[in-house]
C-alpha cells in the first residue's frame, strides 16, 4: 500500500497545530440567514476591517466563517479559515468554489474557484523550522520580538500566496473567453486573499449583478453552494478506501469535500 509522503508540504499550517475560532463562534448560524448591505468602504483586498472582523456564519463543517453582501453592483463573498491548519491546507490544494444556481435548466450556473490547484508544487511556503520560530508563543504579542517575527511571517507567506494563485476558474458567464482568468481581469470579477496574524486564509470575492439579472430579477433569492473542494492525489500518491480510514478526523477532513447550501436575497438601500 502507497502512503501519504513524509514530507515537507506546501503548507505553513500543518506545522502549526494552533486552532482559532472567536468566542462569539458558537452564537453565530452555521448558514447565514440574512441580507446585508456592504459597507460602503468596502475593499476587495483580503482583510475584514471594514467588517469589524466579524462574520455572519461560521460553518463547522467546512471548518470557515463567511459573510455574503451586496451593494448596487455586487454580490460580495467573504471568507475566513479557522486556524487549525487543515482548512487552510484544504483550500490551499483544492480552493473554494462559489456556485450560484440559475434556477433554469436552460442556463447555466455561475461558478468561481479560487485557488486554482497549481499543476507542480516546487518546495514550501515556507519551512517548518521557521514557521515555529516565527510562531513560539504567539499569543504573547507585548513582546516586540514575537509580534515582529509574526508579522514578518505572515507578510512573507501572503506574499508567496499572490506569487502563487494569479488565476481563477469562472464558469456560467458568457463574457469569459477562457475558463482560467487573471484575478486582475476586465470582467469586473475581483478577487484577494491574505494570511492575516490570526493565523487565517481570509479569501473575499465580488461578482457584478450584471451577470445574474437572470437570477435576481423580482426579488428572487438566491441559491448559492460554498464548497471545499479538498486534497486531490499528488503525483505518484495513491490513497486507497483504507487509507482514508487511518487518515483520522483532521487529514479525512483535507482529502475529501465538503459544502454547505444557502439562499440569499439582495438587500436594498
Amino acid at each position: 500500500m502507497n502512503r501519504i509522503p513524509k514530507k515537507k508540504t506546501l503548507l505553513l499550517a500543518f506545522f502549526l497545530g494552533i486552532f482559532f475560532i472567536p468566542a462569539k463562534a458558537q452564537k453565530i448560524l452555521s448558514v447565514q440567514k440574512i441580507s446585508l448591505r456592504a459597507p460602503a468602504d468596502i475593499k476587495v483586498d483580503g482583510k475584514t476591517t471594514e467588517w469589524d472582523n466579524k462574520f455572519q456564519a461560521y460553518n463547522p463543517a467546512n471548518r470557515i466563517f463567511y459573510t455574503l453582501s451586496n451593494d448596487d453592483d455586487n454580490l460580495y463573498l467573504t471568507v475566513a479559515s479557522t486556524n487549525d491548519g487543515y482548512c487552510f491546507s484544504k483550500i490551499l490544494y483544492g480552493g473554494i468554489t462559489f456556485t450560484i444556481q440559475k434556477g433554469s435548466k436552460e442556463l447555466k450556473n455561475i461558478a468561481i474557484t479560487y485557488p486554482t490547484v497549481v499543476k507542480s508544487l516546487k518546495g514550501p511556503i515556507i519551512d517548518r523550522d521557521n514557521a515555529l520560530r516565527g510562531f513560539v508563543k504567539f499569543n504573547d504579542t507585548t513582546k516586540s520580538d514575537v509580534k515582529k517575527k509574526r508579522d514578518s511571517l505572515v507578510s512573507i507567506i501572503s506574499e508567496k500566496l499572490n506569487d502563487l494563485f494569479k488565476e481563477v476558474k469562472v464558469e456560467g458567464i458568457a463574457e469569459t473567453q477562457e475558463p482560467l482568468i487573471s484575478i486582475y481581469n476586465a470582467e469586473g470579477i475581483k478577487l484577494s486573499a491574505q494570511y492575516n496574524n490570526h493565523l487565517q486564509y481570509v479569501y473575499e470575492l465580488a461578482i457584478p449583478l450584471k451577470y445574474l439579472n437572470s437570477t435576481i430579477k423580482n426579488g428572487e433569492k438566491l441559491r448559492y453552494n460554498i464548497r471545499l473542494n479538498g486534497r486531490p492525489a499528488m503525483p505518484g500518491e495513491v490513497i486507497y478506501d483504507d487509507m482514508y480510514k487511518s487518515l483520522g478526523p483532521d487529514n479525512m477532513y483535507v482529502y475529501t469535500f465538503t459544502d454547505l447550501d444557502g439562499e440569499y436575497t439582495l438587500s436594498k438601500k
